[in-house]
């Protein structure tokens, strides 16, 4: 039986270990699985040489992080705390909005591939390799 095709998406910082490298094999060996990066344009070439050598991404995008004033009068504050929240609340809401900058950014530049090279798969996931599960596999095809 063929293996479904799995494209696996990851945006914004790369966090991982050694230690998780071979735990993202084993949860997608069932799969015929293709990573796609987009980072920041400021990620370490270190950890970006680590990825390339255990998992040869079909694509790597580097993307600015969004500047404050392009977002910070998007946001819609309690009245009764709004100077304590613009004053405190500025540095998460920073990391909020490009956390899910990323995220739409990975997308685009995933369905912007799959329609250049006419390719289709089964499955697209968002991962964050920097997360390990207490069990060491786990059955996707179950999940799926």
């Amino acid at each position: 039986m063929e293996k479904k095709k799995l494209a696996i998406l990851i945006p914004g910082r790369l966090r991982f270990s050694k230690l998780n490298l071979e735990f993202i094999k084993n949860i997608f060996s069932d799969f015929d699985y293709h990573f796609f990066i987009t980072t920041w344009d400021n990620e370490p070439e270190s950890n970006l040489n680590l990825f390339k050598e255990h998992y040869n991404p079909k694509i790597i995008e580097y993307i600015k992080p969004l500047e404050k004033e392009n977002y910070k009068e998007r946001v819609v504050y309690h009245p009764k705390n709004e100077t304590f929240y613009r004053k405190i609340l500025i540095k998460p809401v920073t990391g909020t909005f490009n956390m899910f900058y990323s995220i739409q950014k990975s997308f685009e530049n995933f369905e912007k591939f799959t329609k250049e090279k006419k390719i289709e798969y089964d499955y697209v996931c968002r991962f964050r390799p920097d997360i390990k599960l207490l069990k060491d596999t786990i059955n996707l095809n179950y999940i799926l």
